[in-house]
């Protein structure tokens, strides 16, 4: 389906949205209106929000094509009520179907969902449990969850953690970035993304862009998701870290060409 490209003195208009997940937790979100019938869903990682960089890039790209966005926050970031988890996944994918839910009762199409990091995990367990959106984008996911807690924790995190029931997670300069609890650990340690990618429908088209300088979730893991998921194609961008700092450019670029091919 050919889409049209947006006049270049329109304006976009952005709308403020709050939409309640099924736990009763408000979500707040902001659309990005071209007027378009479709709408491509965008979510952050893990302790971001809906203003990350990625976020605003993909979201003013495609809003230059035509096509509306909606970026919203997972509960306990940003404006968005509730708690923030490491390890709950399978809930931001019930907050996420509670966002397609409200666009669906609009009577908007959702053209396809992406998702950065712990969002791009989130994606693909969305599209295993639900299989209403025929697009899925997996930006820098994580397929192996056992092997990055061992890279970032330590082989001995699971003795480190029932120590004390949790790990404070810090950054280099010693500063507490989070902590994590056992609860939240274990739960993110269950998820078999193997068995996520081939519950995915065969019809659902998925692209997985990895940079290739990653150095929180290894280049490796996009091979493995291409191996597994049955309609997906890959995109390693050359030099790019985990957030594509000073590579933005290309992955904006490839995701736009994929959801344009796409719908």
């Amino acid at each position: 389906m050919a889409l049209s490209i947006k006049p270049q003195n329109s304006v976009i208009e952005q709308q403020r949205i709050i939409i309640k997940n099924k736990y009763g937790e408000n979500l707040v979100g902001v659309l990005h209106e071209t007027g378009s019938t479709k709408v491509i869903i965008l979510c952050h990682g893990f302790s971001s929000n809906k203003e990350s960089n990625i976020n605003l890039s993909v979201a003013d790209a495609l809003t230059n094509q035509g096509i509306s966005v909606f970026r919203f926050e997972f509960p306990g970031n940003g404006e968005s009520e509730g708690t923030s988890e490491f390890g709950n996944c399978n809930k931001e994918a019930d907050d996420l179907h509670s966002a397609v839910r409200y666009f669906s009762r609009m009577k908007r199409v959702i053209g396809g969902i992406l998702g950065h990091s712990k969002g791009g995990n989130t994606v693909l367990i969305y599209a295993s449990k639900y299989h209403d959106v025929p697009i899925v984008i997996n930006v820098s996911g994580c397929y192996d969850m056992k092997k990055l807690t061992e890279q970032h924790l330590g082989k001995d995190f699971m003795e480190r953690i029932k120590e004390n029931g949790f790990i404070d997670v810090k950054d280099k300069e010693g500063n507490i970035k989070f902590r994590l609890t056992e609860e939240s650990l274990l739960e993110r340690l269950a998820i078999d993304m193997r068995a996520v990618c081939l519950s995915i429908a065969k019809d659902c088209r998925v692209f997985t862009v990895h940079g290739s300088e990653d150095d929180l979730v290894p280049v490796e893991d996009a091979f493995e998701f291409a191996k597994i998921i049955h309609n997906h194609k890959l995109h390693i961008v050359r030099g790019a870290d985990h957030v594509f700092d000073n590579h933005q450019g290309e992955l904006v670029e490839v995701v736009v060409k994929f959801i344009r091919e796409s719908l």
